[in-house]
């Protein structure tokens, strides 16, 4: 028995030295099969921002006016953090991406180090402070109203808005099929959650957020359960959930119901208004 306990014993320690070694390969995988050849020109509409990061690579992020917009008028905006698998040149033309645009809103695309267009490597930290950079960046702007500045993540995306939400809050944000803590998954992994050098604590924000949260979710989705959302939503201070029959790939299965859900939280809200 003790033999057997020395193995385990070892086994284990050689997994968790395994996933302290590969975990990045694992939180941010990087090859986007199928993704849009980044050295194409940015499609018309976008203009192309950049901020150089500390270890000197550059990181870019794509901004879109809304073509209705009245001379000297500041108007709201959108910073989406997008998740895995996906670069800011796969989802510019995105109904997910191009809903804001069309409710008057700004949009502004952050890209992450390592990913699409932008060098160095990912980290938490390095996407953190790039997207606090982008998002000083984006209230500087004369056509921003910087009281009414929302945060949307998805995925992995939804960690980002959280963590940048501590430094920079926005007035909401949307959180769409996203995480508890990268540190509680670890467990699902059979790994301690100090071993998570990225940990990604949407736990803490969401509960010291003072603004409205929207938390979206697919009921069926096996990639990030749907229970994070449930407990996410359980310790905000004003949260609502609006959940799809569908999984973390396939949402939303129902854009109308999904674009109605956020244009009506943000009109609550008084991020853009006009008529119904």
């Amino acid at each position: 028995m003790k033999q057997w306990a020395v193995v385990l014993a070892v086994l284990y320690v050689v997994y968790g030295g395994l996933l302290m070694g590969f975990q990045e390969r694992l939180i941010f995988p990087r090859n986007v099969p199928g993704a849009r050849d980044s050295r194409a020109p940015v499609p018309p509409g976008w203009e192309a921002l950049e901020v150089l990061g500390n270890d000197g690579s550059r990181v870019p992020a794509w901004l879109k006016l809304p073509e209705q917009r009245g001379a000297g008028e500041n108007v709201p905006a959108v910073v989406f953090f997008h998740g895995n698998a996906e670069v800011i040149d796969d989802i510019a033309d995105s109904d997910e991406v191009e809903m804001y645009p069309a409710m008057g809103a700004a949009v502004l695309l952050v890209e992450y180090r390592g990913y699409g267009r932008a060098g160095g490597a990912p980290s938490e930290k390095a996407i953190v402070a790039d997207s606090v950079r982008f998002v000083d960046m984006l209230l500087k702007r004369e056509e921003i109203d910087g009281t009414r500045v929302v945060f949307h993540g998805r995925s992995l995306g939804g960690g980002a808005a959280c963590a940048v939400a501590k430094h920079r809050p926005p007035r909401a944000m949307v959180l769409q099929s996203t995480f508890y803590s990268l540190r509680s998954m670890a467990a699902g992994f059979g790994a301690p959650g100090f071993l998570v050098r990225h940990p990604f604590r949407n736990d803490e924000s969401v509960r010291e957020f003072d603004g409205p949260i929207l938390f979206m979710h697919g009921t069926e989705d096996n990639v990030i359960a749907c229970s994070n959302t449930q407990r996410l939503a359980a310790i905000a201070r004003h949260g609502r959930v609006v959940t799809q029959t569908c999984g973390h790939n396939d949402f939303p299965a129902d854009m109308a119901a999904y674009r109605r859900e956020v244009e009506a939280f943000l009109r609550e809200n008084g991020v853009v208004g006009g008529e119904e």
